[in-house]
């Protein structure tokens, strides 16, 4: 019903906090990103549309809101967490009920425009996390599959991590590996863009269950490759989110 926001100092400490009313009235917002201008932010409701909010500033009250920026647009049944390509032209997510990964241009001049899709492309099975490379041109997609079956379930412990070139807005497929994980929640690419690093929720091990991070090498072109690199980080059972840190 309204979204939150935190306005931060100079030091990034919290000075207040303002309520906004939400842009979709009756419709849960799971998801929100800035763009990197900052000046608008994409949100995904739980009806499946994906759009834009701008973040405006009252001039009497000096105090942020936000407000709906264009018509959404239609992605999928359960679209998830959404990220921006570094120049901000475009928006790419992926949706975990129809398989697919999708690319939005999301309308940020001042004139509002409706969001539209520009392209999109099959994945494996339920799609967890989406990540861009630093110069836009790869795309990258971990996906659990039936990851998290029963252990007697012949799928059980195999995820994938998929490539995708990413030119123009549009997509064409790459290289893919599977994963010998159970449900990767994160995947990242490092500020070079050569490298990837992918959280795995917990390993089809018995005994001590736990987690980790497993790094692929990057070969960019028209169709992108991986090939995996020798060890891994153990995490707590149950890694969900990784963030570089430049």
């Amino acid at each position: 019903k309204e979204l939150k926001l935190i306005d931060l100092d100079a030091s990034s400490k919290p000075k207040y906090l303002l309520t906004s009313a939400s842009p979709v009235p009756g419709v849960a917002i799971t998801d929100v990103s800035f763009h990197p201008g900052g000046q608008f932010v994409a949100y995904t409701t739980a009806a499946g549309e994906v759009g834009m909010m701008k973040y405006v500033v009252d001039e009497k009250t000096k105090k942020p809101y936000v407000e709906s920026h264009g018509k959404p647009v239609k992605v999928g049944t359960q679209p998830g967490s959404g990220k921006f390509t570094a120049d901000g032209k475009y928006y790419v997510i992926a949706d975990s009920k129809d398989n697919n990964v999708y690319v939005l241009e999301l309308g940020t001049a001042e004139a509002a425009a409706d969001a539209k899709i520009v392209s999109q492309l099959p994945t494996a099975a339920v799609p967890e996390a989406v990540a861009i490379s630093p110069d836009g041109s790869v795309v990258a997609v971990v996906s659990s599959m039936q990851s998290g079956q029963p252990f007697t379930n012949v799928a059980a412990g195999k995820s994938e991590l998929a490539l995708f070139n990413l030119k123009d807005g549009k997509l064409t497929a790459g290289g893919k590996a599977v994963i010998d994980g159970i449900m990767p929640q994160a995947v990242e690419f490092d500020k070079t863009g050569d490298n990837l690093a992918v959280g795995i929720a917990e390993y089809l091990d018995y005994g001590l269950r736990s987690g980790g991070i497993e790094f692929y090498k990057v070969t960019k072109g028209d169709q992108p490759n991986l090939t995996k690199q020798p060890g891994r980080i153990s995490v707590t059972r149950g890694v969900h989110t990784i963030r570089v840190v430049n």
